[in-house]
């Protein structure tokens, strides 16, 4: 017993011992100064009782003095000093311990000194105020999520004494705009950057040899990524800005501004990742899989395309994208994994291939805005549990007519209250007209649509709006020319509105419900692997956009806003009659918009407002083309000089202009 008794008693006096090497002193004024040799890690004990010394008094800690001698920072040493602004670090510290500064936000710089050669992790997590900071090249590890959270760090240089940059490291650092890695780095670990949401830049060095998936989630203003040209691992090819692993030809870090080369087989886990920023994407042929996350949370995509070589969408590829109003599925996809598209709210159908043959687990979960479904398998695909949860189970779900009976004893699809066949033969092609378009309810799959326009001939203009997206790339045999209207319009003295164009490239898509002109090279146009259509009990005409008006008088170049005049631009997908002549105008021959009494389907409309000033006056509207008269007079200028007009009627320096709308020697022109 007493062997037992003395053990323990001199167990306490070490204890006091290593302890009582650090003395310290909190004055007045809030400045704690600490001195001694080695100071102990702490306990924190989730906030139980911590054996932190100063804990206590932590609120009143203004500015932290550790004198020389002192060789570590310990563990949670100065974590949760709210009220700290000041740190002096001296030259006899060599490390800086785990949690040292957690949570003490009020401090924005700090300098570390050249005998520090490693930080441990979560040391300066939550130090949202730390503006700047310097890391010496006496640092060789810098532990997790070390300075996660840092949201006021706008820059930082990575000594080129680090070989790991560890997980979470500057995560959260949503100020940092640019990191370039240096030659020393092998690894970049998971989530290493993820929500630097200000990073636009970023380099990766030729000693990298490991690149977590994650490393940039959500860092969604990043529009360059640039690999070493001798990195052995990794490259950037084809000035993709992407991150891709060129043995496996997978792309695993993509960017706002990438562009997947076609050598690209596989789309990794968390390639995009929280973008929200990525507006669009075109996935090449090449590629067979679409990794977890891919496009998690993308919410700036609003229509993306799979290609039929893709066989596999990993769990929540998509998941989130909750702007994303079209999703085109091609013939070849074999599996959905679970989440895949989860809480893509704004998707209103959508068509699954015949060649799928399983659908994971919550895959069309929260799709509420879902107002019809089709899958063209024959064979019911397996549905993981709740693929549909939350999904109307009443909207129509359309099959192949000799399957519906399997979809009705299906697990998962027998939750469809509504299951119809696909009510069009597959090798039919689909035919619109403007005197018998009344399609009948029901899903109508991809391939020729042929649309047949009565009164008109080959160059005359055009105006259509249509259920499917267009690419105008191969409409070259329908049109030679293709417009969009823009959402301005000039009001001259006479009444006449003149409403702008913009001329569309080969290289746009027009999507659905986008109402445009077109000139037109045949009376009969044919659009050609169109996506599929769906039309439920009543398909809405498209929702028209109001037209900004400008009133334009020819001479003086002042054009103000006029709110009086309310103009706006809609499309119809079927027959609109007994309209008020005095505010529809479509379309004729002449190239003239002059009022109506009825609307013909898939053409566009003008929609004035009775309640305007100019009343039954406004009865035609001119189109103004890039390629003849603007019909605006010419300006008056001083002395012989051409000045830039903007819509409000403002002199603009040429040099300076930004992108949109202005007016010289009485014509249009566009910066984009």
């Amino acid at each position: 017993m007493k062997k037992i008794l003395i053990f323990f008693f001199l167990s306490l006096i070490s204890f006091n011992i290593i302890h009582a090497e650090i003395t310290w002193s909190l004055s007045s004024d809030g400045t704690l100064t600490v001195s001694g040799e080695d100071m102990p890690n702490y306990d924190f004990n989730f906030g139980h009782n911590p054996n932190i010394p100063w804990y206590s008094q932590r609120d009143k800690i203004k500015k932290i003095i550790i004198e020389n001698g002192v060789t570590c920072i310990g563990e949670n040493a100065f974590r949760d000093c709210s009220s700290l602004i000041s740190i002096m670090i001296p030259e006899s510290v060599t490390s800086i311990g785990s949690y040292a500064f957690y949570n003490s936000s009020s401090f924005t710089s700090i300098n570390i000194p050249n005998s520090v050669e490693s930080i441990g992790k979560y040391a300066f997590l939550g130090c949202s105020s730390l503006f700047s900071i310097t890391i010496p090249n006496s640092v060789t590890n810098i532990g997790i999520a070390a300075f996660s959270g840092c949201s006021s760090l706008n820059s930082i240089t990575i000594p080129p004494s680090v070989i790991c940059i560890d997980d979470g490291v500057w995560a959260g650092c949503s100020n940092l705009t640019a990191v370039t890695i240096p030659n020393s780095v092998t690894t970049i670990g998971s989530g290493a950057f993820s929500g630097c949401s200000s990073l636009s830049s970023v380099t990766i060095s030729k000693s990298v040899r490991s690149i977590a998936g994650d490393a940039f989630d959500y860092c969604d203003n990043l529009s360059s990524i640039i690999v070493e040209n001798d990195n052995l691992i990794y490259d950037s090819r084809d000035n993709s800005n992407a991150i891709i692993e060129t043995k496996s030809n997978t792309l695993i870090v993509g960017c706002q501004n990438t562009i997947i080369p076609e050598s690209v087989t596989s789309i990794g886990e968390y390639a995009f990742c929280g973008y929200s920023s990525l507006a669009s994407i075109t996935i090449p042929n090449s590629v067979t899989n679409i990794g977890s996350y891919a496009f998690y949370e993308c919410t700036g995509l609003y229509s993306i395309i799979i290609p039929n070589s893709v066989t596999n969408i990993g769990y929540y590829a998509l998941g989130a994208c909750s702007n994303l109003s079209s999703i085109t599925l091609l013939d070849g996809l074999k599996s959905i994994g679970d989440n895949a598209f989860e809480s893509c709210t704004n998707l209103t159908s959508i068509i699954i291939p015949k060649s799928v043959k399983s659908i994971g687990y919550h895959a069309f979960n929260n799709c509420i805005g879902l107002t019809s479904l089709a899958c063209e398998a024959t064979v019911p695909p397996n549905c993981g549990y709740d693929c549909f949860s939350q999904i109307n189970r009443s909207i129509p779900l359309y099959v192949p007519e000799n399957s519906i009976k399997a979809y009705i004893e299906a697990k998962q699809w027998n939750t469809f209250a509504n299951i119809l066949p696909i009510s069009v033969d597959p090798t039919l092609a689909l035919t619109l007209t403007d005197k018998n378009s009344d399609l009948k309810k029901g899903y109508y799959q991809k391939g020729k649509v042929t649309l047949s326009r009565s009164n008109m001939s080959v160059g005359d203009y055009a105006t259509f709006c249509l259920p499917f997206d267009i690419d105008i790339s191969k409409t070259k045999d329908n049109f030679s020319k293709v417009y969009i209207p823009l959402n301005i319009g000039l009001l001259k003295p006479s009444g006449t509105l003149l409403l702008l164009l913009d001329e569309l490239n080969d290289n746009s898509v027009i999507k659905a419900g986008q109402t445009f002109v077109a000139k037109c090279k045949k009376s009969d146009v044919v659009f050609e692997n169109c996506a599929d259509v769906t039309f439920n009990e009543a398909t809405p005409n498209p929702n028209p956009s109001s037209v900004k008006i400008y009133n334009f008088d020819g001479v003086s170049g002042a054009l103000t806003q006029n709110t009086d005049v309310k103009m706006k631009i809609g499309g119809s997908y079927s027959q609109l009659t007994n309209l008020d002549r005095n505010n529809y105008c479509t379309l004729f021959a002449n190239g003239m918009f002059d009022a109506t009494t009825s609307v013909t389907p898939f053409q566009m409309y003008v929609y004035m407002d009775g309640n305007n000033s100019l009343g039954s006056k406004v009865t035609s509207i001119a189109f103004e083309f890039n390629d003849i008269s603007t019909d605006i007079k010419e300006l008056q200028m001083t002395n012989g000089k051409s000045f830039f007009y903007d819509l409000n009627g403002r002199i603009v320096n040429d040099n300076v202009r930004n992108s949109g709308i202005y007016i010289r020697n009485g014509k249009k022109e566009i910066v984009k």
